[in-house]
């Protein structure tokens, strides 16, 4: 069996004393994604900012392609091909969007050209300032931005809170070509039949532990899990799963 791209044991962490998620365990295969799901202040946001080296690591262990990350400093986990679009976005107010492109290009497939023509809003406001960009245009620019490291793995947190339905279809169309170009990543999202319609896999965090662990289809199967652990009540067979 070949070797997870990201691959969590154990896990557990937290702020200060505070223990916040507690024996985490799941995998992310090469070239898949995991809809990371759970009610507000379940350890969503945690889990991400574990992985890239926030939080305090208390335990377990964590690894990429074989290879282990969890005593890594955040910039030598980017080098490992972790890419990262924080939940407030952190675009630099003062520089244009070719320079926040800028600042974090690494080599490889994406550069600013690529990514003006995936975010053509982008493009159009290249040399407009952080601070003059839309909400939607800043959550585009945070997703090309983590793109210009050109990680194997992209960790998207709350990609499409308070934005308007119009830029949610197109941040999901985008999501969608980056997952069909083999970009896996790992999804924290409230709305939760989008974010089971482009991942493969999924986890529900209850309380800062997983309490459900597998495919998307077992959800949208049978959303009573759903039901239970995030509140969603829909009808069966109401959402379309990800291409395997």
């Amino acid at each position: 069996m070949a070797e997870p791209l990201l691959q969590l044991d154990r896990v557990r962490a937290g702020y200060g004393d505070a223990v916040v998620v507690d024996d985490i365990s799941f995998a992310v295969p090469e070239g898949e994604s995991l809809a990371l799901l759970g009610r507000n202040g379940m350890g969503k946001t945690t889990l991400i900012l574990t992985i890239m080296g926030q939080t305090r690591f208390l335990g377990g262990k964590m690894s990429f392609r074989g290879k282990r990350f969890e005593r890594m400093p955040s910039n030598a986990r980017v080098a490992l091909g972790l890419g990262w679009a924080p939940q407030e976005r952190g675009i630099f107010a003062s520089l244009t969007v070719e320079e926040n492109l800028a600042v974090a290009a690494r080599p490889g497939h994406w550069n600013a050209a690529r990514l003006f023509e995936l975010f053509p809003s982008l493009a159009e406001r290249r040399r407009n300032f952080g601070n003059q960009l839309s909400g939607g245009e800043q959550q585009m620019l945070a997703i090309a931005r983590a793109l210009m490291t050109n990680p194997s793995l992209l960790l998207l947190d709350e990609p499409l809170e308070g934005l308007a339905p119009i830029i949610v279809e197109e941040l999901m169309r985008t999501i969608g070509r980056l997952a069909a170009e083999g970009v896996g990543f790992v999804l924290v999202e409230q709305h939760t039949q989008l974010a089971l319609g482009l991942a493969h896999h999924a986890v529900i965090l209850e309380r800062g532990r997983v309490v459900y662990r597998g495919a998307s289809q077992g959800l949208i199967d049978d959303p009573s899990v759903l039901v239970r652990f995030v509140g969603l009540r829909g009808e069966r067979g109401a959402i379309t799963p990800a291409s395997a």
